[in-house]
């Protein structure tokens, strides 16, 4: 092999490396076969509330809370999330209902909260919640809880679906 084609050959080896590990790194492997529970929502949902409240963006993004670091972490950094007020932190939030949710072509089943609480400027924020199963374990779909998100429709029809047609609950997270 000539000197120039093994610059060639390495500096490909190289690009498909990068490419591997930049697409490990910013997407989900989605585990399609387990259900995530009750109590592991209830606890992603405490850090969650702790990371938020501390104002600890790169906890709230992190490996053990969201599904995707990187969705979370655009969703930070252009101003797309509520950061201005986030939950008070002697106010945990409260689940209103629970319940699974199916799985779609586009997603894994999870289990789904519908929350309320106080924002870090005295306002009533109520959202939907989706936990996922990883191939790390259960992480939140979008862990900025209290920005009023709502799980509105399955991506095969344009059906409600709500995590309140389940258990009502209304009990604190903690």
């Amino acid at each position: 092999m000539q000197p120039r084609s093994v610059i060639v050959a390495v500096v490909v080896l190289l690009g498909l490396v990068g490419g591997l590990a930049y697409v490990a790194l910013g997407t989900t492997t989605f585990s399609r076969g387990r259900q995530p529970t009750a109590e592991e929502s209830r606890a992603l949902l405490l850090a969650a509330h702790e990371a938020a409240a501390a104002q600890d963006w790169d906890r709230l993004c992190g490996a053990g809370i969201a599904a995707s670091e990187g969705l979370c972490r655009q969703y930070v950094e252009d101003g797309i999330a509520p950061l201005a007020s986030p939950p008070d932190a002697q106010r945990p939030p409260v689940i209103v209902c629970q319940r699974e949710a199916p799985a779609s072509s586009s997603s894994p089943r999870g289990f789904a909260l519908r929350v309320e609480g106080i924002d870090g400027e005295g306002q009533h924020y109520e959202s939907d919640v989706l936990i996922i199963a990883t191939a790390a374990g259960a992480r939140m779909q979008m862990p900025v809880f209290w920005d009023g998100v709502r799980i509105a429709a399955t991506s095969e029809s344009d059906t409600h679906w709500d995590p309140c047609l389940g258990d009502r609950v209304t009990q604190p997270a903690g």
